[in-house]
């Protein structure tokens, strides 16, 4: 079991401003939850008395009351970073001079023993930039197959579609009635083409 005197009482300065209306142990279970967000915990580390059964009810009713909740959801929006910060971040990494990335070993007397650059942190960070940008774009190739009949009917489609564009074109041109002509059918008649 864990020994609760390694936890000190939290100081004024490390615990986020709270809302008014909050019990001292609220406040704590709060606390305690922004630490490790375990309930059970965090109720027994804010003085509830009860076995592991009886503090998980206390965590989840806890958990549930809008004061705590909303207190919560205040101090993880104020600690998210924001997009730009993220990519202010991600831009450091990837502009950092190659000599940051130089990882060097010496001996007692101060000799160098070892050198290794490591680029993986700063290719990610180009990566991880390059993604957000859109400047990579990944393909997916999809295979279908088809029974005649649908290749039939996809044939079809993608010939009238064609003899639709061309009637529009020569509609545009001056030509023609723009009645798209048929596949099966002969031009200013009902006959059918065999």
């Amino acid at each position: 079991m864990e020994d609760m005197r390694q936890h000190a009482e939290p100081q004024a300065v490390l615990m986020p401003s709270l809302p008014p209306g909050l019990t001292a142990k609220q406040k704590l279970f709060i606390y305690y939850y922004l630490e490790s967000p375990i309930g059970t915990r965090a109720a027994k580390l804010a003085g509830y008395a009860g076995n592991d059964r009886t503090l998980t009810s206390v965590a989840t009713e806890n958990l549930r009351k809008p004061l705590i909740r909303d207190a919560l959801e205040e101090v993880y929006r104020s600690r998210m970073m924001s997009s730009s910060h993220v990519l202010a971040e991600l831009s450091d990494i990837a502009t950092a001079p190659w000599r940051d990335f130089v990882e060097v070993k010496t001996n007692d007397q101060g000799d160098t023993v070892h050198a290794q650059l490591r680029l993986a942190d700063k290719i990610r960070a180009l990566e991880l930039t390059g993604k957000y940008f859109k400047l990579f774009t990944e393909r997916t190739e999809t295979e279908t197959t088809l029974t005649p009949q649908s290749a039939a009917m996809v044939a079809q489609v993608l010939a009238e579609t064609l003899l639709d564009m061309r009637a529009l074109i020569a509609l545009e041109a001056g030509q023609g009635d723009g009645m798209p002509v048929r596949i099966g059918t002969c031009p200013n008649s009902n006959e059918s083409i065999e």
